[in-house]
């Protein structure tokens, strides 16, 4: 489904194809790395051995990503297909940050579907907030810092309470 110049990168743990540039190839693969040791030493108690490299495909165009996905997820920026074991994601008009946020989120779910023996095992409110949780590490340029909470959600989190729309808890 690419259209473009595809790079191919393999990591310890990932085979990777992108269209977007050889540096962001190589820049996705050490996050990924980089990612996965956090989901590893996070999770390593609860699940198995992984034998497989997973598959990533990033792609330059939106376009060329719903090829892949189809129409009806055409307001997401990535996904990670189980049946087919391959996490996807588009570059489009978001930001290198935006995608590998995306990455990370959908990586956990690819991570715990070969560690943990899929969702089967795992409520999807943990496994979605868990993902968000990733989703929102913050690389330092040594490790990834989980648990800190980004700046603009904070800013959502106003804004839906001076607006008045503020969900209770107990509701």
């Amino acid at each position: 489904y690419f259209s473009g110049r595809v790079t191919k990168k393999r990591t310890a743990h990932y085979y990777i194809q992108c269209d977007v540039s050889a540096a962001f190839t190589r820049e996705v693969g050490m996050h990924l790395e980089a990612i996965y040791a956090e989901y590893y030493r996070r999770l390593r108690d609860f699940g198995g051995k992984i034998k497989e490299r997973f598959n990533v495909h990033i792609y330059k165009k939106k376009e060329d990503y719903l090829k892949l996905v189809g129409p009806n997820l055409a307001g997401t920026a990535g996904i990670y297909i189980s049946r087919k074991k391959l996490l996807a994601a588009y570059v489009g008009s978001m930001t290198y940050e935006q995608v590998l946020r995306t990455v990370y989120h959908e990586g956990f779910h690819q991570f715990t579907d070969a560690f943990l023996g899929g969702t089967r095992n795992m409520r999807p409110w943990i496994s979605e907030g868990m993902a968000q949780l990733f989703e929102d590490a913050t690389w330092n340029k040594r490790k990834f810092e989980i648990g800190e909470v980004p700046t603009f959600r904070l800013h959502v989190l106003d804004r839906v309470r001076k607006a008045g729309k503020w969900i209770r808890l107990r509701d």
